[in-house]
């Protein structure tokens, strides 16, 4: 918790609004948003008109994920959902509990952490219904996972629900997560054929206890696997450009707009080890 403290408390509960939480849009949590409805009004216009499902491909169906290694089904289905009140809760609790924590992690390391819930709380659906023949759908997972970080970023704000739309509930984050997720438990034991993917529920709740109390070294793990990705994504066999003095300027400019927009913990290793460079050179 302590590589979060300093920019948690830029976002602190006296400046979030009268529900606890915050009303503006991020990078991050916009994107995903626009993605999901984009998916979700072409695949409402395939089955309309041409009776074509894009669940029945990009859905995670636990038997086709194992035996016919339909490995992108992993993230594509946290893009797909069943209904408008689906999309709709999916995406209203990802922008009342994500807004914040994508301020507080900076948008790079939100990203990441939002598909890693996601992925984890899948592979949990299918570890648990290996053989199943039903696809999983939504962002549910990566949602609850978004809620598992707020409430252990900001524990003591306080938070107004209204429950079934009508009775308001105010309770401190930290006991809203706790209550979410011993409903979600009882829900999963109670009634395991309702159709809603508890496990993949609880799954995204774990992945953020996890990640924030960085069990197994969680972040670490994260953090050196995207770097190694971006770095083969960005790497040049024939040349080497970042070695000339006009890109290195490029380059230091460019951590310096990230961390002002994004904070200084959003920065990679490597970005720390450019800015360290400059320093050395111009002092």
């Amino acid at each position: 918790m302590d590589y979060f403290e300093m920019e948690r408390n830029k976002y602190n509960s006296q400046n979030s609004g009268s529900l606890g939480i915050s009303g503006r849009i991020t990078p991050i949590i916009k994107a995903i948003i626009i993605s999901n409805l984009a998916v979700f009004f072409i695949d409402a216009v395939l089955e309309m008109f041409f009776n074509i499902s894009l669940s029945r491909v990009f859905g995670l169906v636990p038997y086709r994920f194992i035996h016919n290694v339909f490995i992108w089904q992993i993230v594509s289905y946290m893009f797909l959902h069943s209904g408008i009140f689906h999309i709709f809760w999916n995406l209203l609790g990802l922008w009342m509990f994500g807004a914040d924590v994508e301020k507080t992690m900076g948008s790079r390391s939100f990203c990441i952490y939002y598909f890693a819930a996601g992925i984890f709380a899948g592979l949990c659906a299918v570890l648990f219904n290996y053989n199943s023949l039903v696809p999983t759908i939504g962002a549910s997972g990566a949602i609850f996972g978004i809620l598992a970080a707020f409430g252990l970023l900001f524990p003591e704000r306080e938070i107004t629900l209204l429950i079934f739309l009508i009775l308001p509930v105010r309770a401190k984050a930290k006991y809203i997560v706790m209550g979410f997720g011993i409903l979600t438990f009882f829900q999963s034991m109670l009634l395991p054929g309702d159709q809603i993917a508890h496990i993949a529920h609880l799954g995204g709740l774990l992945f953020g206890v996890l990640y924030f109390k960085n069990v197994f070294k969680l972040q670490t793990v994260l953090e050196t696997i995207t770097e190694k990705i971006l770095s083969l994504l960005h790497s040049h066999p024939h040349t080497n450009a970042s070695n000339t003095p006009h890109c290195f300027e490029k380059e230091i400019d460019a951590i310096l707009d990230k961390i002002s927009r994004e904070g200084i913990h959003s920065l990679t290793k490597k970005e720390r080890t450019l800015l360290n460079k400059a320093r050395n050179k111009f002092n």
